[in-house]
């Protein structure tokens, strides 16, 4: 129902104007320090609990963050990763496990996910559990890295694909104040790292004890 005026006079000053000054600043709020074992949420009409097994992931600036990121293809960035061997292709409790990850220039969010029938609950999250305790335990192994730097590449490449692709990584870049080439970096430090070097990071960074249990549930 708006005029042109309105809108006009409305809009006036929502957006800053464009500069040539690459760093921006972002302010970001203090991070909890609270690490609860359990969360649960009821929801009404329910035929399914969801679960999210989440930790603190590093900072994208971090020098543990191409380890990290490695790790997390390991544990659930693709469709041979263990969270799916164990959860869907072994005896198909879901049709759908991952580690997904909320990155920015401050520490953010690593959650395996998954969903099951009501009836299965105890079990995929036990299996949940256990995935997340032997990867801490044992690390991956040497091929399971070689898998996962490929991955890295081919997943960089598809982001290069598109004009759009590019300018939207750049935008993102420069958001966060971080070098065009941040992320040619991120990979090339990646490419360069040992199994033993890995592994520490996993051993670190992957601690259950860290981790919080959320689940959606059945009201």
């Amino acid at each position: 129902d708006l005029t042109l005026t309105e809108a006009t006079d409305l809009s006036a000053g929502l957006l800053p104007k464009a500069t040539n000054d690459r760093q921006v600043a972002v302010i970001y709020p203090a991070l909890k320090g609270e690490r609860p074992a359990l969360r649960e949420r009821e929801l009404a009409d329910l035929n399914q609990v969801y679960l999210a097994f989440t930790g603190e992931a590093p900072a994208v600036t971090d020098t543990q963050f191409p380890a990290f990121m490695l790790a997390r293809a390991v544990l659930g960035g693709h469709f041979h990763s263990r969270l799916y061997k164990a959860l869907r292709h072994d005896e198909g409790d879901t049709y759908g496990a991952r580690a997904e990850v909320a990155l920015a220039t401050v520490p953010g969010m690593i959650a395996l996910t998954t969903f099951s029938r009501l009836d299965n609950a105890a079990k995929i999250e036990g299996k949940l559990r256990d995935v997340l305790n032997q990867f801490h335990e044992s690390g991956m192994t040497q091929d399971e890295l070689t898998n996962a730097k490929l991955n890295w590449a081919g997943n960089q490449a598809f982001e290069r694909q598109s004009p759009h692709s590019v300018m939207r990584n750049l935008m993102w870049s420069r958001a966060e104040g971080l070098d065009d080439d941040h992320d040619e970096r991120l990979m090339a430090a990646a490419q360069a790292l040992t199994l033993d070097e890995i592994n520490k990071v996993i051993s670190a960074q992957f601690q259950p004890d860290m981790f919080t249990m959320v689940r959606l549930v059945a009201e």
